[in-house]
């Protein structure tokens, strides 16, 4: 028998856009990192820092297994955010 959820309809603007740590979240995520950076620049120029975040029990729509990871990296004021 099949479930049916109001989750999505409680969800504040905004949320729900993408899924936690999915490629488009990534996409989204580099590019207000990205912009973010930008208005930083002189205070990031120099500095190097890397931030990995993983997660468990993964959606299985997401086709991932059971875990997925992101990594994002400031390299003298330049950032990246990848999968993995």
């Amino acid at each position: 028998m099949g479930m049916t959820s109001d989750l999505v309809t409680a969800m504040a603007d905004g949320i729900g856009e993408f899924s936690y740590l999915s490629e488009e979240w990534i996409g989204a995520a580099q590019k207000q990192l990205i912009r973010l950076s930008e208005l930083q620049s002189d205070s990031l120029a120099g500095k190097q820092f890397v931030y990995c975040e993983v997660a468990h029990n993964a959606p299985a729509f997401l086709h991932v297994g059971p875990t997925l990871a992101m990594n994002m990296t400031i390299d003298n004021g330049s950032v990246s955010v990848a999968a993995g």
